[in-house]
């Protein structure tokens, strides 16, 4: 929880516009004038110090908001559970990453403490800040967001999975500053080829992919989208598994080894990239609730 405004006036002045952003949204209170402590309105308990309002209310939101996100991630395996059957997949084979970008500590701990072992980022110092903050030992961090190359050495430092090479240079430079284990990677592709969007053109992606995997410290694990608003869901996942499809098909054996993901979907088309045959489908909203201001 965090404080995000509080005007105070002078003792016996009236406090007022008290915001705090917690795990479960925005909650604002007005503390009226009074003799004696200030005393929060809607009939709740007065307080002689605000310190101890504040610890309170980061408890109540605490407790809310863990049973808030549990709750949710129980909604989100059912439906992934029904779309794998209807798919003829077998149970749990899809991998929930929770898409935490502009989320607390608090909201990514709640998450991992109610099951969730993958989470994935798009800003590469929002993301070191808070993997470093967490420390979650079990945890699996996916790179989901555009790549600049001048932040490449710390994606490769603090991340086990990148869903969106979508150029030659971007794989070289990751592949150069990989150390240890290679990176599992994927190819962006723009399947909608929507100008708005990154990714490689579906045209260039076997060639994007042949050069990939000839650069050992890189494992190339499939392809990666992110539909525009106004696309057809199913249709355009379709595309992107036969696209996959050929692009396997014209991998050698070696080359094809580690070939097996799909990340595609999201939190209001999850059914249809399962049915398409996604591996990985990529969660904010539908886990953590709506983004506050």
């Amino acid at each position: 929880m965090e404080v995000r405004s509080a005007l105070l006036g002078a003792k016996g002045k009236e406090f007022s516009n008290i915001q705090v952003q917690s795990l479960s949204g925005v909650q604002r209170y007005t503390m009226p004038r009074t003799q004696h402590a200030p005393r929060l309105v809607h009939g709740l308990t007065p307080y002689q110090d605000l310190s101890v309002l504040f610890c309170d209310m980061f408890n109540t939101f605490s407790e809310k908001a863990v049973a808030s996100i549990a709750e949710n991630l129980l909604d989100l395996k059912r439906q992934i559970s029904v779309a794998e059957a209807q798919a003829g997949r077998d149970p749990e084979s899809t991998i929930l990453v929770a898409a935490s970008k502009a989320r607390t500590t608090d909201m990514i701990q709640s998450a991992y403490a109610a099951g969730v072992r993958h989470f994935g980022e798009n800003y590469i110092d929002e993301a070191v800040t808070k993997i470093n903050s967490v420390k979650l030992p079990h945890a699996t961090w996916h790179f989901i967001g555009r790549i600049q190359s001048n932040k490449t050495r710390h994606i490769v430092r603090h991340f086990d999975w990148v869903h969106t090479i979508d150029r030659i240079k971007i794989a070289d430079r990751l592949a150069s500053q990989r150390e240890h284990t290679p990176l599992n990677v994927l190819i962006q592709v723009n399947i909608d080829k929507d100008p708005a969007k990154a990714g490689a053109m579906p045209e260039d992606v076997e060639q994007l992919a042949q050069h990939v995997t000839a650069l050992s410290n890189l494992r190339l694990r499939g392809l990666m989208t992110i539909l525009n608003q106004t696309a057809n869901s199913a249709a355009s996942y379709n595309s992107v598994a036969q696209l996959a499809a050929r692009i396997r098909t014209g991998l050698s054996s070696t080359q094809g080894q580690h070939w097996d993901t799909l990340s595609m979907g999201m939190s209001g088309d999850i059914e249809a990239a399962i049915l398409a045959g996604a591996t990985h489908v990529r969660i904010g909203t539908a886990l953590f609730g709506p983004r506050t201001a």
